[in-house]
């Protein structure tokens, strides 16, 4: 298993590794997270005997009584998962990154498995020892001109407010209802998240041309990964996001054209969001471990007897399985959130 990170990860696939699949008479699937992505490697590999998928269509197929892992057994030699830290980003609220996950445990031995992401320190930690080769293309940050930290929402306005005629912005944010008013303040300006995306002209820009039309562009994380954003009109971009892997990718949606394609960088530093995210992290995290204890004593029933209608954290899947991804991914969590309190570490390093 070879663990690729940082950027150029496209061409690493289609310049370096296809040929060489190809050459050798082997097959090579391509595994992406998002349908934006999707797309766009749709249109890399065309002309190619590579075969690109969704995760979800993975996952759905298993669901539904298809022989979904075998079928890429018995197909590819080559599985490559692009941003593969969504085995482990998602898992809270999509349980099904477990058959991924599972996927790739099973496989890992009897094919090249080829896990890329920019944030891959998961990824890393889950499969130490496990990963044969990792290569890594060091991130340049330079293109960042000014990096300005708000500590209240309202300071938005003020942000937006300045930003001059020809320069665009794109917001990043999870409070729906927020994105949707800024939108209705800004006319010319797009809302985007993943319930509209099929009517929305930006979306339907991005995927087909790299850029958008509109001024100002606030969006949830339907494109916090893989998209491609080449535009240097694009000159601010306002990150409210408290997961440092959610921050990371949506930072990494602007590609840099040339030496004097620059941005500036906004984002939101809130204490309170991060503590009461913490708070919530632990309460679930000492129900979890309430769980297994009851497990380990062979009173798993019982566990669920006392607790089914009590709240179950959302580490369980509605059979009452402990997600392993998502449990993973919230012990991580909970002690980066917990560094940060303790002024250990800091959102953006």
């Amino acid at each position: 298993m070879d663990a690729p990170c940082g950027s150029g990860k496209s061409s690493f696939v289609m310049n370096v590794l296809y040929p060489y699949v190809h050459a050798g008479g082997k097959r090579m699937i391509l595994f992406s997270n998002r349908r934006a992505l999707l797309e766009q490697q749709r249109r890399q590999t065309q002309g190619t005997d590579a075969t690109c998928m969704i995760c979800q269509k993975l996952e759905y197929d298993f669901n539904h009584g298809r022989k979904a892992i075998e079928w890429v057994e018995r197909n590819f030699d080559y599985i490559i998962i692009d941003e593969a830290h969504y085995l482990f980003q998602d898992a809270l609220f999509n349980r099904n990154t477990e058959i991924m996950l599972d996927m790739v445990e099973q496989l890992q031995e009897s094919k090249v498995i080829v896990l890329m992401s920019a944030t891959a320190g998961l990824l890393k930690k889950y499969f130490v020892g496990k990963i044969k080769k990792t290569y890594h293309v060091s991130a340049d940050y330079s293109y960042i001109k000014t990096v300005y930290c708000y500590t209240t929402p309202d300071s938005v306005n003020k942000i937006l407010n300045e930003v001059p005629l020809g320069e665009k912005v794109v917001m990043f944010g999870d409070n729906k209802k927020r994105l949707r008013t800024l939108h209705r303040e800004y006319p010319d300006s797009e809302y985007l998240n993943s319930g509209n995306k099929d009517e929305s002209l930006a979306f339907r820009q991005i995927t087909q041309n790299e850029c958008f039309s509109c001024q100002m562009l606030f969006t949830t994380k339907v494109l916090d990964n893989g998209v491609n954003l080449k535009d240097k009109a694009i000159k601010h971009i306002i990150i409210e996001q408290t997961d440092m892997v959610e921050f990371m990718q949506c930072l990494g949606r602007k590609r840099v054209q040339s030496p004097d394609d620059t941005i500036t960088l906004y984002f939101l530093n809130s204490v309170f969001s991060i503590a009461g995210r913490y708070k919530d992290l632990k309460r679930d995290l000492v129900i979890v471990q309430q769980y297994l204890n009851a497990r380990a004593s062979g009173y798993e029933q019982g566990f669920w007897k006392i607790n089914r209608t009590e709240y179950i954290p959302l580490m369980f899947d509605n059979s009452h399985h402990l997600v392993k991804p998502a449990y993973y991914k919230t012990l991580s969590d909970c002690a980066f959130y917990r560094d940060i309190l303790n002024k250990k570490t800091s959102l953006v390093q």
